[in-house]
């Protein structure tokens, strides 16, 4: 009995032993399911953040040899999905409409199926029309011209809530528009107004008209008749309460200019005034998704303007983009890229060829991060994807 209980003793002794060696073990090596330093506290492994390059939006964009395509912001997973152009996302990142020889159509990406929504019947309306507008998941703006001339526009709510059973109303014409085929008309980001450029007979001046699309009541924001001045290319704010359009003043060499136009207090900016035009203007812009500030390009350089501080701030040198050819920026949904139409030229590639490149938002930086897509024939018309990847 004496013999087994010492027996009994070493092994104890044995177990205890090897148990505080695995405590200290465990402890010097500070695993998650153990304290450190005496503390309490649960030790968290580190996360590993993902890379800066790593791809948060769509872009979908035309090429006139290939078709409509996607891509990842950082140029990878490519896809060309179908023919046509203007493409335009819903706010949910799940639907895609675009037009094709008069058809007006949505590709869903959730059942990969592509719909015909709307045709050209031969009587009513023809489908030619870089307008089409989600103002919901479920419902879209879009112009669909009247024959024989064309020249107006009919401004039809589709409402696509059963996409089998596809509904159209009539909420508004535009008469007499500059150039029904391009970007003149523009539709507020709720559906209630639209802003158009208007034209009367073979007279080359236009003005940006205002019009309500459940009262038809119609408003001029400037009076530019007889001053030889066209003014096109109208662009909402966010909020609704404010518009961005370019002018050309026939009379000085066709300058351009970039006016904002506040709805609320009836004031009227010149963006450009001050700015001495060099070379080629390409007056381009977009509002920041909180409507707070202006990306604009204007005589190959790029602005931001602060609209509550009111100051204009040229952003080439701190992006590294002086000389480069790029305009018609796209804000991401979260305001942290800037994407332009570029040249191939700014990278070495021939003028003939077309970009797609981005500048980071970061705090009250903007840094230059490179090319997204290098092709020829890319249409001017594309768009980037209003949600993040997941």
């Amino acid at each position: 009995m004496i013999k087994k209980n010492k027996t009994q003793s070493k092994l104890l002794s044995l177990i205890i032993a090897l148990f505080i060696v695995v405590a200290m073990v465990v402890v010097s090596c500070q695993l998650p399911f153990f304290g450190g330093g005496g503390s309490d506290t649960p030790i968290i492994p580190p996360i590993t953040p993902p890379p800066n390059n790593t791809p948060k939006y769509k872009i979908a964009y035309t090429n006139i040899n290939t078709g409509l395509t996607i891509i990842n912001e950082d140029g990878t997973n490519k896809q060309v999905i179908s023919y046509g152009g203007n493409p335009t996302w819903s706010p949910d990142g799940t639907k895609l409409v675009f037009d094709d020889r008069a058809v007006l159509y949505i590709y869903d990406f959730q059942t990969n199926q592509q719909i015909e929504i709307a045709r050209y019947n031969g009587r009513g309306f023809r489908v030619f029309s870089d307008l089409n507008q989600f103002v919901s998941n479920t419902k879209i703006f879009s112009v669909l011209t009247s024959p024989p001339n064309d020249t107006d526009g009919i401004i039809y709510e589709v409402d696509i809530t059963d996409i089998n059973n596809v509904v159209l109303r009539r909420k508004g014409q535009a008469q007499n528009t500059t150039d029904i085929l391009g970007p003149q008309l523009a539709v507020s980001r709720d559906g209630t107004k639209l802003a158009y450029s208007y034209t009367q007979g073979n007279n080359p001046d236009s003005y940006i008209i205002i019009q309500d699309l459940t009262t038809n009541q119609q408003t001029i924001i400037t009076q530019t008749q007889g001053n030889q001045r066209s003014e096109e290319l109208p662009k909402w704010s966010p909020n609704n309460d404010k518009i961005l359009f370019r002018t050309l003043d026939y009379n000085n060499n066709y300058k351009e200019e970039i006016y904002l136009y506040d709805l609320n207090t009836n004031q009227l900016i010149n963006l450009t005034n001050e700015f001495q035009l060099s070379g080629l203007a390409v007056a381009t812009y977009d509002f920041s998704p909180d409507g707070t500030k202006i990306i604009f390009t204007y005589s190959r350089a790029r602005y931001i303007y602060d609209i509550v501080n009111n100051q204009i701030t040229n952003i080439d040198s701190m992006a590294g983009t002086t000389g480069k050819s790029l305009f018609d920026p796209k804000w991401s949904n979260d305001g942290s890229i800037i994407f332009f139409t570029g040249s191939g030229g700014n990278f070495g590639g021939s003028l003939n060829d077309s970009t797609i490149e981005k500048i980071k938002v970061v705090g009250r930086n903007y840094i230059y991060d490179g090319l997204v897509v290098l092709e020829s024939d890319i249409q001017e018309e594309w768009e980037v994807s209003p949600v993040r990847l997941p």
